[in-house]
């Protein structure tokens, strides 16, 4: 995974330098229009958004998270393993309740999320029992006496967690591994300064525009010279 906080860093600069562009131009189509109150403005302005990258940068905390699923012992041994998901943060790691979070930012990337309960195979189901087992710190044996009556039941549903993507078939081959949905959120993390510095980007090309058209204006006004009533009567004659 990319550093997040590399990315913030070489953002700030690509950001200031085209914002450094833009007042330049700027500067040079309104002429004496650029008065001192707009370079306060942007003053004010470079100055929060450097503050606050330099808080998110301080602020980011790095995790290499572990998800556990598909948990079984191993031969008499008591010992619960699992299989594990891997992957990085610059937030808190996912835990068997918060995952929910991360499913529905899976449904709404890929517009998968309606009402499946319905449908000839059923909605595609994460389980959350290992991750919830390897918290509580329980044995095999505890996860097994905890969650068996659901294993074997019609409606498994103990450490279930029914999403709304629909199955397209009995296997549910479209359904999100654990690894599709972390991946996504390594995905969605990584955008996120791109993202910020993309909307910063437009509100100073917009501000830029907003002086240009308002220092034309006035442009036109002062050229605009109206005609008194001597004027009138000179022309006349």
């Amino acid at each position: 995974m990319i550093s997040i906080t590399l990315e913030y860093g070489i953002g700030f600069i690509i950001f200031s330098l085209l914002t450094s562009y833009f007042r330049v131009v700027t500067k040079y189509m309104v002429e004496s229009f650029y008065t001192r109150i707009f370079k306060y403005i942007e003053l004010i302005f470079y100055f929060n958004v450097f503050i606050y990258i330099m808080y998110k940068i301080i602020t980011l905390n790095h995790e290499h998270c572990n998800y556990h699923y598909r948990c079984y012992g191993v031969g008499g041994d008591d010992y619960l393993y699992s299989d594990i998901s891997t992957y990085e943060t610059y937030d808190r790691c996912s835990d068997s309740a918060t995952i929910s979070y991360d499913i529905t930012e899976y449904e709404k990337t890929y517009h998968t999320g309606y009402l499946c309960e319905g449908s000839t195979y059923g909605c595609c189901k994460i389980h959350n029992r290992c991750q919830t087992s390897h918290e509580l710190n329980f044995t095999y044996n505890e996860y097994w006496d905890t969650y068996s009556p659901s294993f074997n039941s019609d409606r498994d549903s103990k450490g279930v967690i029914l999403t709304g993507i629909k199955k397209i078939d009995d296997e549910g081959s479209n359904c999100p591994t654990y690894n599709d949905i972390f991946t996504l959120r390594e995905l969605n993390e990584m955008c996120k300064p791109l993202k910020m510095y993309t909307y910063l980007t437009f509100w100073a090309i917009y501000y830029n525009i907003l002086i240009i058209c308002w220092a034309k204006c006035n442009t036109k006004k002062q050229e605009f010279q109206p005609v008194n009533n001597e004027d009138a009567v000179l022309a006349s004659v």
